[in-house]
């Protein structure tokens, strides 16, 4: 029986979830990898060997240890080692380039380095990695493979985990996220995990590993390179898929795209039958998308899952529910019903910070049903610090009492109980007295033949249309042009996209490419 850790007052460790489920089903896989495998006996094995092995580092409670490592058995029995004794893990994707790792690091003023081989020798051409005193091995075994955990106690509040945002609006933040706002999330992340008709899972996100462990789940880590997301080969992922019996994916809405066109193009979908749920986040998923996702895994729940890394997730939404839609009829993107433990509001979209304010001036600010704002969040799965960054927490935090909304730098409207997504607010363009969202005007444009992707941005004082396709023809130019909004056309061989998720456009990057 699950134990009580409601009591804010009492020592509380996220990997607790891990050991529970290690004695539960000490036989049972816990992480499967090209690699090689563990169960969560043998995992909590390595665990307790690599924690000897901190300590003897001289690794101990709060100090920082910056992981720079792809998916694998060994970085999470370092991650879990390090939560455990009570340090934080300072978690690193691999596709950073060199300057966003030179900025993290210097951000987060850590005590250790951890990395595998690639990690390392990019390290030492780091001068922030070169700082750091402590360099640590993927693998680094402790005496005994059974040697006694150092007697750590940490509390909810205690740092646990730190992640970055992209940064595609500036430096990226430091999201600060404490035991206790990790047992949060994963209770409402639970909830969408059916471990008992799911029990084998491929996570191609890393937190949802760790959600894995948490639940009992075996995760299967996908073949492929997150550093090198164009590289995907899906032939090895189905392969891997067939083979572990794998029941469901967390993954991207790239990664799922991947899939799915592969699938309908070898028309393999008829061979999908134990896939019996996808979940998908981090980018928008279309309606066209949705209908491709459907005609791929024709037996498999789908659902799209909306969030930010300060909040995940917000809302969700059937892929069966999405299909159907009409951006430009609705005005947005459908992003379904609110998590039960969420609370949310629209308000005025403002580029200054929202401080000192009492609950009466935050409601004064709130809109009207259907009204075009941003929206803004609190609830126990919300986060409420960054690390070491006030100037994040003033313009991304409103604090009235005790409670913390977020601003998701998202705009949306409400409409009979329902959330809608119309992108950005810094990309959000005020003409003719109303705003015209490029969110809507992305899937639009793609929707024409000859395009494979498009938006529309300010350029010059011009609401300009930007057109990914090998050359464009006078007829979609003046298609384009008949929208009396629209000023002026380029065409780009290639749309910069965010480098996580590869979903969404990176408009800092495209307007840098039009000034060229």
């Amino acid at each position: 029986m699950e134990k009580n850790y409601s009591d804010q007052s009492t020592p509380f460790n996220i990997t607790s979830l891990f050991f529970e489920q290690a004695s539960i089903s000490p036989q049972k896989q816990a992480i499967i990898s090209s690699k090689g495998s563990k169960s969560f006996q043998e995992l909590e094995e390595a665990v307790i060997a690599y924690a000897g092995y901190l300590k003897r580092k001289g690794i101990g409670k709060g100090d920082r240890i910056f992981v720079f490592a792809p998916m694998s058995l060994d970085m999470y029995t370092a991650l879990l080692a390090i939560l455990r004794i009570g340090g934080v893990v300072v978690f690193l994707d691999e596709w950073s380039g060199f300057e966003r790792l030179n900025t993290c690091c210097r951000e987060a003023q850590c005590k250790g380095f951890l990395s595998g081989l690639k990690g390392s020798l990019v390290g030492l051409l780091s001068s922030e990695v070169r700082k750091i005193p402590v360099k640590l091995r993927l693998g680094g075994k402790g005496r005994s493979k059974m040697e006694a955990l150092p007697e750590v106690s940490t509390h909810k509040d205690d740092a646990a985990l730190i992640t970055f945002t992209t940064g595609s609006s500036g430096i990226p933040k430091a999201a600060d996220r404490s035991h206790g706002f990790l047992w949060e999330q994963f209770k409402v992340l639970r909830k969408e995990i059916d471990a008992i008709n799911c029990p084998i899972n491929m996570p191609v996100l890393p937190i949802v590993l760790l959600i894995n462990l948490g639940c009992g789940v075996t995760s299967v880590i996908a073949d492929f390179k997150a550093s090198k997301p164009d590289a995907l080969k899906s032939q090895k992922v189905i392969d891997q898929l067939k083979q572990h019996r794998v029941n469901s994916i967390t993954a991207s809405p790239f990664f799922i795209n991947r899939l799915a066109e592969y699938i309908l193009d070898k028309e393999l979908s008829g061979e999908m039958g134990l896939l019996k749920q996808i979940f998908t986040g981090g980018g928008a998923v279309m309606p066209r998308e949705a209908k491709k996702f459907r005609m791929a895994f024709p037996d498999t729940s789908i659902e799209v899952l909306y969030g930010s890394t300060e909040a995940e997730p917000i809302s969700k939404i059937s892929v069966d529910d999405l299909a159907h839609r009409n951006l430009v009829e609705d005005r947005g993107l459908l992003v379904g019903n609110l998590d039960p433990q969420i609370a949310l509001k629209i308000i005025q979209v403002s580029e200054s910070p929202i401080n000192n304010i009492s609950q009466a001036a935050l409601e004064d600010l709130e809109l009207p049903e259907g009204e075009m704002g941003e929206i803004v969040v609190a609830g126990p799965h919300v986060l409420s610090r960054y690390f070491n960054n006030p100037k994040a927490f003033n313009r991304n935090k409103i604090v009235i009492d005790d409670i913390c909304w977020h601003r998701t730098g998202d705009s949306g409207f409400l409409k009979d109980g329902h959330l809608y997504l119309t992108g950005p607010c810094s990309k959000l363009i005020f003409s003719n007295g109303d705003f015209l969202s490029p969110f809507v005007y992305e899937d639009t444009f793609a929707g024409m033949e000859g395009v494979s992707a498009a938006t529309i941005l300010l350029h010059q004082g011009k609401v300009t249309a930007v057109i990914e396709a090998s050359s464009i023809s006078e007829s979609l130019k003046s298609l384009i042009l008949a929208d009396q909004a629209i000023n002026d056309v380029v065409c780009l061989a290639s749309l910069p996209r965010d480098p996580r998720h590869r979903t969404k456009i990176d408009y800092e990057a495209l307007h840098r490419l039009i000034d060229q």
